[in-house]
């Protein structure tokens, strides 16, 4: 399973680096040890994803391969999925 960007609580959720750039406005960064070049509409395991939000100081919350952007004071990781 991929990971996933999960924009407030799940109003939305990303899982292309061509969905990333939409909704934030810039591209995320490439693992450029494993791969040699972005592809857009492939999933978001290419990209350091960590990186890519701290970089531009986007808090966020990682449970698994998941990220959650957005709404993290209302966010429960410890509670049964929603």
């Amino acid at each position: 399973m991929c990971g996933r960007i999960i924009i407030n609580r799940g109003d939305l959720e990303l899982e292309t680096p061509s969905e990333f750039e939409s909704y934030f406005g810039f591209l995320p960064v490439l693992y450029e040890e494993s791969y040699k070049e972005l592809h857009l509409d492939s999933c978001l395991c290419q990209c350091d994803i960590d990186k890519s939000l701290r970089d531009r100081n986007i808090e966020f919350k990682k449970q698994c391969m998941d990220y959650y952007v957005g709404e993290l004071e209302l966010l429960d990781l410890d509670a049964e999925p929603f």
